[in-house]
């Protein structure tokens, strides 16, 4: 069976980094980012380009209700500080005209300190994207992990029986009165009967659907082939996925083995560029990464995909005991200019091997090397460039 999911990394309010064909981008970069600094404190406002969205964020630490912070400088007003597409800082009034220099100058002495506090963090949020890509193994469950069925409490509240109003003096004298009174009282108790029916069915729904979730869990997931699948499918879908991921798999041998190919990203998802701060001035330094470091990267993040996928299959369901992981990519085939699928990796991995793994320390693993640990089938250079491979046999 084959499934898709699309996901998108999140760097700040209101900023997404978007993958395509061309490559990695933010939907709200340079453009559109600004620091207000006044006598209310210092601001970051980031507006998205032709959406009319924006968000404010304080810097300065400062809440709603703290008090006012003048400045030493006599800055009319507040200051803007605008980050251009060439990653210099622009000081404008709040109607987006450039200061004069004297004030401009005082603005950028005064809070030097936060915006360039700023400007760091708008670095850090430029290059999380390839963060997010290369460290995608690092959440992997170790294989020792257990899925518990932990069950959810009904939390409605059961009915209360209304009190039964008395008779009163003038009822022990009036019999019309006690019958009325009566009445009341037999509505009041047939409408707690009612309520309670009501309630103890939902109840009895609401421990047969936990029922059903435990025996999915302790039964199903060892027992029935389909309801593996359907928790493999559940654990794939919870990855934060660094772009939209293909996967197919099969689950064989009454659940002792796992098959999965996954459509790798393409080069061409490698970010091209990296920001950091200017030593000197406020700006940011944007660099082109070069294609040897970004064909390393691309190799660190296939490794990533294909560990990920292999741990999550090997802690969702316990009676894996052998895992196939195949990967392939989309290669333009230059005899005849069409493109098809290429595999680049493809490794057998048992259960037994794979808890030789450390899971306590994934940073410090080489997952190149990790890997190649496997029965592993693999071309690839020490510039992280791929050659086609056969994958082993039975890929579904």
């Amino acid at each position: 069976m084959g499934f898709r999911f699309r996901k998108s990394v999140r760097l700040a309010p209101g900023v997404r980094l978007n993958f395509s064909t061309r490559g990695m981008s933010l939907s709200a970069g340079p453009r559109g980012a600004s620091v207000s600094v006044g006598s209310r404190g210092v601001y970051a406002n980031v507006g998205i380009p032709g959406t009319g969205i924006s968000y404010r964020t304080r810097l300065d630490g400062a809440g709603p209700s703290a008090p006012r912070q003048a400045l030493s400088a006599p800055v009319p007003g507040e200051a803007i500080l605008a980050l251009q597409d060439d990653g210099t800082v622009e000081i404008r009034d709040p109607e987006g005209n450039p200061l004069p220099p004297r004030l401009a100058r005082l603005a950028r002495e005064n809070n030097a300190g936060r915006i360039q506090a700023w400007l760091e963090e708008q670095c850090e949020h430029w290059n999380r994207g390839i963060e997010e890509i290369l460290g995608l193994h690092l959440r992997t469950p170790p294989p020792s992990r257990r899925v518990v069925f932990v069950p959810e409490s009904f939390s409605v509240p059961a009915p209360q029986p209304t009190p039964l109003r008395p008779y009163g003096i003038l009822g022990r004298l009036f019999r019309s009165r006690r019958e009325r009174i009566d009445r009341e009282n037999e509505e009041h108790a047939a409408a707690f009967r009612s309520l309670t029916s009501a309630w103890e069915s939902r109840a009895r729904s609401h421990a047969a659907t936990q029922n059903a979730i435990q025996h999915r869990i302790e039964v199903g997931r060892l027992t029935d082939p389909e309801v593996m699948q359907e928790f493999l499918s559940e654990a794939l879908g919870r990855i934060e996925w660094p772009r939209e991921t293909n996967l197919s798999f099969e689950i064989r041998d009454g659940g002792g083995t796992a098959l999965l190919d996954v459509d790798l990203p393409e080069i061409e998802d490698i970010p091209t560029e990296e920001a950091t701060p200017a030593a000197r001035g406020l700006r940011i330094i944007v660099k082109q990464r070069s294609d040897t470091r970004r064909r390393k990267e691309y190799a660190t993040h296939v490794h990533a995909v294909t560990f990920r996928v292999i741990g999550e299959t090997f802690v969702t369901l316990p009676t894996v005991r052998e895992v196939v992981c195949s990967g392939f990519s989309q290669r333009v085939d230059r005899a005849t200019g069409r493109v098809r699928d290429e595999y680049l990796l493809s490794v057998r991995v048992s259960r037994a091997d794979w808890e030789r793994v450390d899971f306590a320390n994934l940073p410090a693993i080489d997952l190149p090397a990790c890997l190649a640990a496997f029965d592993l089938r693999r071309e690839m250079t020490s510039t992280g460039i791929f050659r086609p491979i056969e994958p082993f046999d039975g890929t579904p």
